[in-house]
């Protein structure tokens, strides 16, 4: 069990959590890089609207991902199935050229 304390946008709490606190200062870093890059872009955001946008851009960024992955799953079982309906079909000519 892991505990961070984190200072961010004005604000200083302490979580305990189940991970480690090397992956907790990890995520907090990551988290923090990205209100960074918020802060650097839009300077006059308010703290909580900064908050919800790096939100939104770690959850495109991991839904981004998600749709990659998904589409190469479903592209692997295309080919799995185009195959197998190639082996058919293979199958079936061989059949016909054998009674012809």
């Amino acid at each position: 069990m892991g505990s961070l304390t984190i200072k961010l946008l004005g604000t200083s709490f302490k979580i305990n959590a189940h991970e480690d606190d090397h992956y907790l200062q990890q995520l907090l870093d990551y988290y923090s890089s990205i209100i960074e890059k918020l802060q650097n872009n839009l300077p006059n955001q308010e703290p909580l609207q900064t908050a919800i946008l790096a939100g939104i851009l770690i959850c495109d960024e991991l839904y981004s991902q998600k749709y990659s992955a998904d589409t190469i799953a479903v592209s692997q079982e295309q080919n799995q199935l185009l195959t197998h309906v190639e082996d058919i079909a293979q199958k079936l000519i061989d059949s016909i050229n054998q009674v012809l």
